[in-house]
């Protein structure tokens, strides 16, 4: 975090390292599900701030555009945005606060459902979090990737919700704009996450190369036992 000594107690009247240890224990997770570039920056400000005369608080819209991008996965699990991190408690953008330091370029990329599932985090938070999300889990061959289709050959099933039609899931084809520019070439097998919509079509929520790793192993165990109910307690 770019420095060595932090102020106690902290912004959010940790009094002790004990303290700031075992509250921060339980956003760990989502960090790890790298659901907005400045989450960590974000928490940190917070929960071990720099050790300096004044107290250096994080800006609303560093708060507000944390919120935007994780809120929804929390929400999703039950854990509303706590009212110790209500963002306008927060001052306004000034030059003695804690700004968004993520680029522009990373905002625009998040915008887009390809970008988003092809820049996942390869973190065993993020496999659970999508497999829960996802409507449907595929392991598979990309046949053909062209404009906003990608087209998958036969593919195995990993995952269906009930009620979603398996022919659809035998050579999938993901709609979504930017899968080109997004995702560039896919060789190999892949593990496909994605949501069917109304209209039927199927989008994409995570794509990554299928790993032979251990730890990608663990994580693919981890991810089919888990209860999708309570995930943050896996």
């Amino acid at each position: 975090i770019g420095y060595t000594r932090m102020r106690l107690p902290n912004l959010l009247e940790h009094d002790s390292m004990a303290e700031v240890q075992q509250q921060a224990r339980s956003w760990v997770q989502l960090v790890n599900r790298r659901c907005h570039p400045d989450t960590q920056l974000f928490l940190c400000s917070l929960f071990s701030p720099v050790c300096l005369e004044r107290p250096i608080f994080p800006c609303r819209s560093l708060c507000e555009a944390v919120r935007r991008g994780c809120e929804a996965t929390m929400t999703h699990y039950g854990y509303p945005w706590p009212d110790m991190v209500r963002c306008d408690k927060f001052p306004l953008d000034n030059d003695m606060c804690i700004g968004v330091q993520s680029t522009a370029a990373a905002s625009e990329a998040s915008a887009s459902a390809a970008c988003r599932a092809c820049q996942q985090a390869n973190t065993t938070e993020s496999l659970v979090d999508n497999y829960c999300r996802a409507d449907f889990v595929v392991r598979a061959r990309v046949k053909r990737l062209q404009g906003s289709q990608l087209q998958c050959k036969r593919s195995k099933l990993l995952k269906l919700r009930e009620g979603l039609p398996r022919r659809q899931l035998r050579r999938p084809v993901l709609k979504a704009p930017d899968f080109e520019r997004c995702c560039g070439p896919l060789k190999g097998q892949l593990l496909l996450m994605g949501l069917r919509a109304e209209n039927g079509s199927l989008a994409p929520l995570l794509i990554m190369p299928w790993r032979r790793t251990t730890a990608f192993r663990k994580a693919l165990r981890l991810m089919r036992g888990v209860d999708c109910a309570n995930p943050l307690q896996h």
